[in-house]
């Protein structure tokens, strides 16, 4: 987890420090294409089912993670209303 919020924080370093830490905390939740490969290699026999446990542990705790991180670096934010302009092509 640290290593994405560092790592996806320092590619949005030229926006600041407060989107550094908004950019990196919503990249942390990125567990599902893990779990993807990881069942995949359960099935060819590639993965033992404890790995795969904690593959399954470390998307679930990524995915609980990520709100109060985002909610943490949205603090003192005030909501932006959206515009409501709609147009074709």
């Amino acid at each position: 987890m640290v290593s994405k919020l560092v790592g996806c924080g320092l590619g949005a370093r030229s926006l600041g420090w407060a989107n550094m830490l908004r950019v990196g905390s919503g990249m942390v939740p990125r567990g599902e294409v893990g779990m993807v490969v990881a069942q995949i290699g359960l099935g060819l026999g590639v993965i033992a089912k404890p790995i795969y446990a904690v593959v399954v542990f470390m998307a679930v705790a990524t995915t609980l993670v990520a709100p109060p991180l985002l909610k943490f670096a949205y603090r003192g934010c005030k909501p932006v209303a959206p515009e409501e302009r709609f147009g074709l092509g």
